[in-house]
């Protein structure tokens, strides 16, 4: 969802920029701004809700639903980011499943909207 249904960047502070990655990645400098990025996150009302549609996306979806059924598959931030921890991580997933069907309702059903916690590439990546 983050950076292709919603540009996610774009209501970032400039200091957090490049800081949404995983913090074994980052420098020491970068860990405190994506520390301080999401405690702003968690303070700011409406921050999910009021993420801008990325561009272009309604083109692509026309065409993805062309294809087949649409699915999105979207992750949490983890607990331990938030002061709400495990709370504000369920209101997490409530706002990006309403954003999806309120901007998005249209190619999507609420049965193929997957929200979900922890690492993304373990529920993707093929199985040898």
């Amino acid at each position: 969802m983050d950076n292709t249904l919603v540009n996610f960047n774009a209501h970032l502070p400039k200091y957090a920029i490049g800081t949404n990655r995983p913090s074994e990645k980052l420098d020491s400098d970068a860990r405190s701004a994506k520390i301080r990025m999401w405690r702003e996150i968690e303070n700011t009302p409406n921050f999910w809700r009021d993420l801008p549609m990325t561009d272009g996306i309604s083109s692509v979806l026309n065409a993805a639903q062309n294809i087949g059924e649409l699915f999105v598959l979207s992750k949490t931030p983890r607990a331990k980011n938030f002061i709400g921890g495990e709370e504000y991580v369920n209101f997490v997933a409530s706002e990006k499943r309403d954003w999806i069907l309120r901007n998005l309702g249209d190619y999507f059903v609420v049965q193929n909207i997957i929200i979900c916690t922890g690492p993304k590439g373990e529920l993707v990546s093929p199985t040898t």
